[in-house]
């Protein structure tokens, strides 16, 4: 079975309007045991802090935030 993957890159508005969802899921994947670079503990509060992180270096365009 075949879908298809919309890819989208945001940019620091978008992700900014974002920042709460991606925190959530950011969050939701380490308290899951995911293997994302982070460990317990770790709160949605340190998810909003790295994405802070992540938009300030997309607004001098030193990271990209791809979605799919």
């Amino acid at each position: 079975m075949s879908q298809q993957v919309d890819i989208v890159v945001l940019d620091a508005a978008a992700a900014n309007a974002a920042i709460d969802e991606l925190a959530d899921v950011l969050a939701d994947c380490v308290a899951g045991g995911a293997s994302v670079s982070f460990m317990a503990p770790f709160g949605q509060s340190d998810a909003v802090a790295y994405f802070r992180t992540v938009i300030a270096s997309m607004e001098t365009g030193g990271t990209a935030l791809i979605r799919w």
